[in-house]
Order: C-alpha cells, then sequence, then structure tokens
C-alpha cells in the first residue's frame, strides 16, 4: 500500500471509527505517538504534514480520552514552522464546535477543553499564533462561548458551560 510503519501507526487517529477508540488503545497509541514525535521531530512532523486535514480532522473526531487530548495538543502546540503538522486554518471554532453540540458526550467537551486551555497556555510562543488568535477573537466563536457560559442552568448541559467559562477565564488571564 506504499505506507511505511510511521503512517500505519497514524492511521489509528485518522481511519479508525470513533466506536473502536476504547480508552486502553488510545492510551497506547498516544504513548507510542508520543515517544516517535520526541525522538524525531522533525522527520515526523515532514511525514505527517502530507496527510494534515485528513489527520486532523480524523483526530478531532476521536477525541474522547485524555492519551488523545493530550497528543492531539503535543501536535498542534509547535513552535517552530518546521514541526507544524496540522493546519491551524478552523481549528478553535471546531473545538468550540465541541463544546457546543448537544450529544457529545462530556469526556469529548472535557477534552476539547483541556486543548482550547492547552494552547492558550502557550498561545505566545506558538508558530501560528497569530491565526489562532484570530479565530478565537472571531464574533462566532466569541458569541458561541459566552452563550454556552451563560446557559449554565439549561437543562441542555452543565458540562458544555462549565468548558467553556473555563475557556473564557483562561482567555482572558493569558491575553490580559
Amino acid at each position: 500500500d506504499g505506507e511505511g510503519p510511521l503512517e500505519r501507526l497514524w492511521a489509528f487517529a485518522e481511519r479508525s471509527g470513533p466506536e473502536e477508540v476504547d480508552s486502553a488503545l488510545a492510551g497506547y497509541f498516544a504513548r507510542a505517538a508520543a515517544a516517535i514525535l520526541l525522538r524525531r521531530p522533525e522527520e515526523v512532523a515532514a511525514r505527517l504534514r502530507r496527510r494534515g486535514r485528513s489527520l486532523r480532522d480524523g483526530f478531532l473526531r476521536r477525541l474522547r480520552s485524555e492519551p488523545l487530548a493530550e497528543l492531539f495538543l503535543h501536535t498542534v502546540r509547535a513552535k517552530r514552522p518546521c514541526d507544524v503538522i496540522f493546519p491551524a486554518d478552523g481549528l478553535i471554532p471546531t473545538l468550540v464546535g465541541i463544546l457546543h453540540v448537544e450529544g457529545h458526550c462530556g469526556e469529548r467537551q472535557e477534552a476539547a477543553r483541556r486543548c482550547l486551555e492547552g494552547l492558550l497556555d502557550q498561545i505566545g510562543t506558538l508558530a501560528c499564533r497569530e491565526e489562532l488568535l484570530q479565530q478565537l477573537t472571531h464574533s462566532d466563536v466569541v458569541d458561541t462561548l459566552m452563550s454556552l457560559s451563560l446557559a449554565g442552568d439549561a437543562p441542555r448541559s452543565t458540562a458544555a458551560a462549565a468548558s467553556a467559562t473555563s475557556v473564557v477565564a483562561t482567555a482572558i488571564s493569558r491575553l490580559s
């Protein structure tokens, strides 16, 4: 099929169905992928960059466990342009959308919150900081976060409200 071992390993995040990704399997994958990323970050980034959007979107569909959230966060917090794997376009609205969509389980919302706060914690050092800041301050993103934060007593989702409130508080503390 023309794929090497690295590509087959990362295909797990891109091609497996969300229902196939239990927390134990996600943990094994995340540890193996993180070890490879730490040993050869530039080589891994260069090889995975070719699959950027597809791989990023696959990750986001499977974002249900702490190990995958941490690995995803590691891959998007590139400080040098040569280490960037995923395109940043649309990342913040997508993560905020995970907080907003009814029916997303609390684990998925928690993983999205963790990613948003992790990006905000290091926003000043990221290679794609300008693009992420533009996305974060876009009126649709701000409106969604504020609507969720203020709807904490709605029966729909207190988890979403708590996550959105936490992201807003982190954004205020990091960007002020």
